[in-house]
């Protein structure tokens, strides 16, 4: 396919839509809490307990997914990748039951492990110039699933119970997979070639060591524990201390989704226009951002008021456009250090290491929360936000030399 800005952007909206797709499950499970609580009878650790099903078999097995994206491409790694997470969560709306739902979304997080890798170098073949705002675009399609995710899936719980959103979830991700399939080529002239495996896994044995990929990858590491905590307790902390109905409650979590996709945008335009491609200082003042934001959703309230509302809702915004709004940043600087021919190496590398955070995040704060209550628990994660403002300013020095 040539490599014309059309060309470039259409690929650039089929990739978002399957990332989309994609995070339906894995940035909606939050929104489907007040429904699996009552529904399988667990309590908020066993919820936290669900976003790290998913993320467990990705830590295990996301350097290997990396690495079999370089040696056998990305068109074919992303269309299986959905294939295999669509019929995983079909599955997993089969049985009401908690286990058999946590094995599945086991499934689902290991064949998930292979999109990151595989959308990252599909980004980095096609966008030479302003790859910043290319990469957080298509990242945008994490909190656009999880947008989505927060409108559809309650209703259809209402309607049919969670399995039923589980079911149209599935369909859904296997859907926009199958786009990419039919649809997605390589930009003309483009030289890089299928290395040997053997090769591909010891140059990311080199990766995974650079010191500047081990910080940039620590200060990810942070935004996330931030980011998948907010997406599986904001709503359902809401309804506590600020005693939110359910709607109200959820839609808090659909604007922390719509200030992900707005940060996006806006620090991926920063980085490649206002700061000469640095990717790593907005992230410090992302950090910055989301600690305000974090405690103002610490609070407690007597009434759900709407002054108390907008202050809340407009918190909700603040973090998901500072604290999930850098991935593509993240992403954009791994995969600099690495090179094009290990791109998606680095970022199976990078999420595998960033799913450890997905696997002990939520579970922890869920944890904090059942014994010492919602407010301390936030308080904790604004502590931890602040202190990625340290990995950030070296990882950036390392990159500046």
């Amino acid at each position: 396919m040539t490599s014309t800005a059309g060309a470039r952007y259409f690929v650039l909206g089929i990739l978002t839509l399957t990332q989309t797709g994609t995070s339906l499950i894995g940035q909606g499970i939050g929104t489907l809490a007040p429904f699996l609580a009552p529904a399988l009878a667990i309590d908020r650790t066993h919820i936290g307990m669900l976003s790290a099903g998913i993320a467990i078999t990705w830590a295990l097995l996301g350097t290997f997914s990396g690495v079999l994206v370089d040696r056998f491409g990305e068109r074919r790694m992303i269309f299986l990748s959905g294939l295999g997470m669509g019929l995983a969560i079909c599955v997993a709306a089969a049985i009401e039951n908690y286990w058999w739902l946590l094995v599945w979304l086991g499934v689902y997080g290991l064949m998930a492990s292979f999109s990151t890798p595989a959308g990252g170098r599909a980004i980095m073949l096609w966008f030479l110039r302003d790859r910043a705002l290319a990469m957080g675009i298509r990242q945008s399609g994490v909190p656009i699933g999880g947008f989505l995710a927060a409108l559809i899936l309650p209703p259809l719980a209402v309607l049919g119970g969670y399995r039923l959103s589980l079911a149209v979830a599935g369909v859904f991700i296997m859907l926009t997979a199958s786009l990419v399939a039919f649809a997605y080529e390589r930009p003309e002239g483009s030289t890089i070639g299928q290395l040997r495996f053997v090769a591909l896994w010891r140059q990311a044995r080199v990766i995974a060591r650079d010191r500047r990929f081990v910080m940039i990858t620590l200060t990810l590491v942070i935004h996330v524990c931030a980011q998948m905590s907010a997406v599986a307790f904001l709503s359902i902390s809401l309804i506590t201390l600020a005693h939110m109905n359910i709607p109200t409650a959820v839609a808090a979590l659909a604007l922390f989704q719509v200030g992900a996709i707005a940060g996006r945008f806006f620090w991926g335009i920063v980085s490649d226009n206002v700061l000469a491609e640095d990717r790593l200082l907005p992230t410090v003042f992302a950090c910055v951002v989301a600690v305000g934001a974090e405690l103002a959703l610490a609070q407690q309230f007597a009434v759900a008021t709407l002054a108390v509302i907008s202050l809340l809702y407009a918190a909700s915004f603040a973090l998901g456009f500072s604290i999930a709004g850098c991935n593509g940043l993240f992403a954009v600087a791994q995969t600099e250090v690495a090179g094009p021919e290990h791109a998606a190496s680095a970022l199976g590398i990078s999420t595998a290491r960033v799913a450890w955070a997905t696997v002990l995040a939520p579970p922890l704060f869920g944890a904090m929360a059942d014994a010492h209550g919602y407010t301390a628990a936030w308080y904790a994660l604004c502590a931890l936000t602040a202190i990625g403002i340290v990995p950030a300013l070296y990882a950036r020095r390392l990159v500046l030399k």
